[in-house]
């Protein structure tokens, strides 16, 4: 997912990352994704619950567990 940066800090990524995971609550109960550390994405997924798992290379996995 990628928001052009004329359109970043209004909400749109976080409108967008709670749709799919609401979408996808039922079929996945967990959801991992790679952050780049400097990316100021870090902050929303952190804020949508997903903690850091682990690092692969240069990027952080972070994990959204839900019950």
């Amino acid at each position: 997912m990628a928001v052009l940066e004329n359109y970043r800090g209004i909400g749109i990524g976080t409108a967008l990352l709670e749709h799919m995971l609401n979408e996808t609550e039922k079929r996945y109960p967990d959801v991992s994704l790679s952050v780049d550390p400097e990316n100021r994405a870090l902050k929303l997924y952190k804020r949508c619950g997903f903690i850091e798992y682990g690092k692969e290379g240069s990027s952080i996995i972070m994990l959204l567990k839900r019950d």
